[in-house]
């Protein structure tokens, strides 16, 4: 019987533990990760299209070569 007991205490307490553990990985994905994830995203967005806007401002600079008027 004292077996037995001691085999729920220990049960409960290792379900407390992973109640514990779960929780801390909850907190930390909804305050830390996914907002820098999200703010990550939003700079890589921002540069792509940065990026997308100085190739076509370069490309629009560029004339047309000297052999395109021959063809």
């Amino acid at each position: 019987m004292l077996t037995m007991v001691g085999w729920a205490i220990a049960g409960l307490g290792l379900l407390n533990l992973v109640t514990i553990v779960a929780l801390v990985v909850a907190y930390a994905w909804n305050d830390w990760l996914r907002p820098r994830l999200a703010h990550q995203r939003a700079r890589q967005r921002a540069f792509e299209q940065l990026l997308a806007h100085s190739r076509s401002d370069m490309m629009s600079m560029v004339s047309e070569p000297a052999y395109a008027s021959e063809c």
